[in-house]
């Protein structure tokens, strides 16, 4: 019923997903032929998304001219696409998460354009026509569904959280040093937190309170994953330390989590 959006909603999906900094994403052109059961070979996880509805809308407004008193009337069109995706766990099939989102597109122009020459309707007709198909209810739903690539990056950073972590090993002379990675391979990251947050507070090592932070937002408690990252920041520069990650990285990535949860 939508397959005249499909392009367009795909290509959004896409150009969205390539904004996300540090994932490997692989264009889903290389799947066309691949058995569906053999996704985890290539991904971890996939996207599947399909448009439910379709609503549109005109409405018009008058303004008039204060020099000549004359009157304008201009029609605002908009289109409202509902798109529903999951996303998926390839190695077993299970939906992490499921959302509904409704994008929605508008464009405004003015009823009846009045010309004030012919040389000027022949000046203007190519450019006119050009409009007169943007204005369709048509290309306003294809950009609707376009305008996703601007919601799917701050979803995709919280229902991937949980998917990937890249947990940094900790040096073997710190007690217990493998047992909170043993605990993120079982997906047990609730248990790894509190290990990760032990040896950080008893340690000071700064690996292990970036690891915490990574299971902080891995558990949606960005706020005190933001609390934790601050202070490791201030840590490593108030002592110098070198270190294999980028906590401005990680103090910008969650402050636009906490941000677009709070609109």
């Amino acid at each position: 019923m939508y397959d005249y959006l499909s392009d367009d909603l795909t290509n959004g999906l896409i150009t969205g997903i390539q904004r996300i900094k540090n994932i490997n994403f692989i264009d889903p052109s290389i799947l066309t032929n691949i058995d569906t059961s053999d996704y985890y070979k290539f991904v971890d996880i996939c996207l599947y998304a399909e448009i439910v509805n379709v609503t549109t809308h005109e409405g018009s407004s008058e303004d008039t001219f204060e020099t000549n008193g004359k009157k304008k009337t201009y029609i605002t069109r908009t289109a409202a696409v509902n798109v529903k995706y999951d996303y998926i766990r390839t190695t077993d099939g299970t939906i992490l998460a499921s959302s509904n989102k409704i994008v929605s597109y508008s464009t405004s122009f003015e009823n009846n354009k009045s010309y004030s020459s012919m040389a000027d309707f022949a000046t203007n007709i190519a450019i006119d026509a050009t409009l007169l198909k943007s204005r369709t209810f048509e290309q306003i739903a294809k950009n609707a569904a376009d305008s996703i690539k601007n919601v799917i990056p701050y979803d995709f950073i919280f229902y991937t959280t949980k998917e990937k972590k890249n947990i940094i090993e900790l040096s073997y002379k710190y007690k217990n040093y493998k047992k909170p990675e043993k605990l993120v391979r079982q997906k047990k990251y609730s248990e790894a937190l509190s290990s990760y947050k032990n040896i950080y507070e008893q340690t000071n090592n700064v690996i292990a309170g970036y690891n915490a932070v990574l299971l902080l937002q891995a558990e949606g408690q960005f706020t005190e994953a933001l609390k934790l990252s601050e202070e490791l920041k201030e840590n490593i520069s108030k002592n110098r330390l070198g270190t294999p990650f980028n906590i401005d990285y990680e103090i910008a990535n969650i402050k636009m989590i906490i941000n677009k949860g709070s609109l």
